[in-house]
């Protein structure tokens, strides 16, 4: 049951909110869990006990984490949760892809499960691991009662796009949460600015990129309205769907986590990962970069951390070697960026497109379309390096936005340690020679006309006090 359908728009969810708001406080979350299983038993009712039996592990397993808290026994709890919730998500979602990949390798043929894949799954197995492992960690408390528990991990608004949210987030919410008729407007203000995105934006923008793939005479300026619709139809149907979880939640109470924050201004392919699924790349960065280490062992085991990170996060979007390809494409973005060699190629490419009047070929564009302009422009990025070198006093910078980092500082003994410093990450458009002299002849002449009325201002200041004395 989708968000913009009628089903839901007219029945479901006139309903579930009517009961909901009727229900005792004490039940309400009872009506949320109810009301979250039938909207999951609409779609796809014989996958609703699998999501129930990953409830239950939970819920067992965490029970079980805090009663050994500090024991070894926790470990082995916590162990035995992570293996049973992947492996359900492993068997139905990557089984036919290990078999296919294996039958491709070797040339055998192995017979396919062909196992539908359960909707949300990706989704409430990452609630259900946040919880069992935020428990482990001391980070919250096991929750004791089983609905609440059940409710957090189905809850409708959020089940089937996201975000992720973690049992952190809304534990106290599930325990007690205040309604107001300015909550609910407030909710219902940001389900219809998702809504708008969905049908009136990212519908139409498919639309274009339906008639690009059926037709069979693309020119090159159909191909690139294609890209940009593409790149657009995205963002506004995942975005929108982002915008009308959050709205729903508001409505019943909750504060779910923002999951956009304008990606496409971003300035760095690491400021894009922390703008775009904002939920998912927190969860990849709290659960699996820095309990690898993170950056704290080294350059390279930092680099093959970020390596791990996107080939899961190229699986996690799908069963398909087009998706590990995808993560490891931002992978190698991400590498060269931490190697310090991508800051160099986005200044070259700002100083490229900002001398041209064609249309800027983005870093998430096919790899051939970049080789093809490097390849056509490269004695201009070699002019644009030397300009940059010898102009930099001259430069034009915008600050797109400010950052922490950490630097070392030798102290009095000759120690390293790290401070914290405010550093601003800048782009800079390089401009052409013959520009540069005439703003320096334009700027030097209307100093000398400043200079002039100042002198003009004086004299008549120094002949007015003459008569004044006079008088």
């Amino acid at each position: 049951m989708l968000f913009s359908s009628v089903p839901f728009l007219f029945y479901f969810l006139p309903a579930a909110l009517l009961i909901y708001f009727a229900a005792p406080r004490q039940l309400k979350n009872a009506v949320l869990l109810l009301a979250s299983l039938f909207f999951y038993a609409w779609g796809e009712p014989k996958y609703m006990l699998l999501m129930l039996v990953s409830i239950v592990q939970g819920y067992g397993f965490g029970l079980l984490i805090e009663k050994h808290r500090g024991q070894k026994a926790s470990k082995v709890f916590l162990t035995l949760s992570i293996l049973v919730s992947l492996g359900l998500l492993g068997y139905f979602k990557y089984a036919d892809f290990f078999l296919s990949s294996v039958n491709a390798v070797t040339g055998f043929s192995l017979p396919l499960l062909k196992l539908s894949l359960p909707i949300g799954i990706s989704f409430y197995t990452f609630q259900v691991l946040s919880y069992v492992i935020d428990v482990y960690r001391g980070e919250t408390a096991a929750q004791r009662n089983f609905i609440d528990l059940a409710a957090y991990v189905s809850l409708f608004p959020q089940l089937i796009a996201g975000p992720i949210v973690r049992y952190s987030d809304v534990a106290a919410e599930l325990k007690s949460r205040t309604h107001s008729v300015s909550a609910a407007a407030e909710g219902v203000r940001r389900f219809t600015v998702g809504f708008a995105k969905k049908i009136l934006l990212a519908n139409q923008f498919g639309a274009l990129a339906s008639a690009y793939k059926s037709t069979q005479d693309a020119s090159v300026l159909f191909v690139w309205l294609y890209a940009l619709a593409f790149l657009l139809q995205v963002y506004f149907d995942f975005s929108g769907y982002s915008d009308m979880a959050i709205g729903l939640g508001r409505m019943l109470g909750f504060q779910f986590p923002e999951n956009f924050n304008y990606p496409y201004i971003s300035a760095s392919i690491t400021e894009f990962w922390r703008r775009w699924h904002m939920s998912l790349g927190s969860w990849f960065r709290d659960y699996l970069y820095i309990p690898l280490g993170g950056s704290r062992k080294g350059k390279a085991r930092q680099l093959l951390n970020i390596l791990i990170v996107w080939l899961a996060t190229g699986l996690w979007h799908g069963a398909a070697w087009t998706f590990v390809l995808w993560g490891l494409w931002f992978a190698v973005l991400l590498l060269l960026e931490k190697l310090a060699l991508l800051p160099v190629l986005f200044a070259v490419w700002e100083g490229l497109t900002a001398k041209t009047a064609v249309l800027p070929v983005p870093f998430f564009a096919p790899p051939q379309a970049l080789i093809e302009v490097l390849h056509d422009d490269w004695p201009r990025l070699l002019d644009s390096l030397r300009v940059e070198r010898t102009q930099s006093a001259q430069r034009k910078i915008t600050v797109t936005r400010k950052e922490q980092s950490v630097v070392k500082q030798q102290d009095g003994s000759g120690r390293s340690r790290a401070i914290p410093v405010e550093v601003r990450r800048k782009r800079v458009f390089v401009k052409n020679p013959q520009v540069l002299a005439e703003e320096a002849a334009r700027a030097e002449a209307e100093a000398a006309q400043a200079r002039r009325a100042a002198e003009e201002k004086a004299a008549a200041e120094a002949c007015a006090r003459a008569e004044a004395e006079e008088r």
